[in-house]
């Protein structure tokens, strides 16, 4: 967790050299709830806060996990 920020900084960085059109939102991928509860974090809201944060787009949990599988 403590690379996450300078890691999502550098996603962002990479995606704005890139010209990619801007998103509506980022979705971060959601992590069973065991495997949750056993890292204490999801690696991917971790990243996508400092990348959000750079381009200005909100981080919308839209995805759920149930089971180990994408649930909506």
């Amino acid at each position: 967790p403590y690379l996450a920020e300078g890691a999502g900084a550098f996603l962002a960085v990479q995606f704005l050299r890139l010209h990619w059109p801007l998103p509506d939102a980022v979705v971060p991928v959601p992590i069973s709830p065991l495997r949750r509860m056993e890292r204490g974090y999801n690696q991917s809201e971790l990243l996508c806060r400092p990348l959000c944060n750079a381009i200005g787009r909100p981080m919308v949990p839209l995805l759920g996990r149930k089971s180990g599988e994408f649930s909506q």
